[in-house]
């Protein structure tokens, strides 16, 4: 087996920007460990990607395709992972399919890995007894990122977040900064609000 890569795909439902930092922390891993990296959006997932893998990581499981494309692979032997950074259990409600997509994958996942150790509290009593609850950073890449250091009385605060968090921002966070100033909204991928 030396010499072989481990082979990993990785399977997101929308380019989502959860998804395209995973992929690109799996990408930089992927340089300094014997892996192979794949990633698919789930409509253009085929079954050949899932027989090529060893282990599938699917970013977030709230999802009819990704919760089925899970069972598939369990079938079929593969170890797998599924990614969360929101509290997806609260988000959606008991009632939602997209709940219930969530619980089919916690189902039949082998590693659950969350950005945080809250959100894998929250999902534990979801899991099998028998799936791994991991929060670790795989590849840290802010380590080029200075330390803070307090060199003015001026605070610059930056949120980074899709678009769907908008309404967050706007009826939670800046009513709670009350600033004089209102900030100015800059248009990047995500939408980021600053005050300069």
């Amino acid at each position: 087996m030396e010499g072989l890569k481990s082979k990993l795909l990785i399977v997101y439902a929308g380019k989502t920007t959860t998804a395209e930092i995973l992929i690109r922390l799996m990408d930089e891993y992927a340089k300094i460990r014997k892996v192979e990296v794949r990633a698919k959006e789930v409509l253009s997932l085929s079954s050949e990607d899932i027989n090529w893998s060893d282990t599938l990581i699917a970013v977030r499981g709230a999802d009819f395709f990704l919760s089925r494309i899970i069972i598939k692979a369990k079938k079929n032997g593969k170890q797998c992972v599924l990614y969360l950074d929101d509290d997806l259990l609260s988000l959606y409600g008991s009632q939602s399919d997209y709940y219930s997509y969530l619980i089919d994958c916690f189902e039949h996942i082998d590693i659950l890995w969350g950005s945080n150790k809250r959100i894998l509290e929250r999902c534990a009593p979801y899991i099998s007894k028998d799936t791994k609850c991991v929060d670790a950073i795989v590849l840290d890449p802010w380590n080029e990122v200075q330390k803070y250091t307090n060199e003015s009385e001026n605070v610059k605060i930056v949120f980074a977040g899709s678009p769907s968090h908008e309404s967050v921002v706007l009826r939670y966070i800046l009513p709670a900064l009350d600033l004089n100033d209102p900030p100015k909204m800059v248009h990047r991928s995500t939408r980021i609000w600053h005050n300069s």
